[in-house]
């Protein structure tokens, strides 16, 4: 995903997530960072992690950034 600014959303379906414990993204931010919130079933739906982006500097200078991910993302 390109260029994404502050309430941008994806939605991934038919993902298995029994034993996952952790997400990891890769990201890259030129001025402002921000946070990405990972949900269970819609964009609203329950919180089951959080990670921060910090400034990387340029758009091409990229970082690992990852965080838990709760319970209940693991046991269905």
């Amino acid at each position: 995903m390109d260029n994404i600014t502050n309430g941008s959303w994806t939605e991934y379906n038919n993902i298995n997530l029994t034993g996952m414990t952790f997400f990891q993204a890769r990201v890259a931010s030129l001025s402002n960072g921000g946070t990405i919130t990972l949900h269970l079933d819609s964009a609203t739906g329950t919180v089951i992690g959080s990670v921060l982006v910090p400034v990387t500097g340029a758009w091409q200078n990229y970082t690992t950034v990852s965080c838990s991910l709760n319970s209940s993302a693991r046991n269905p």
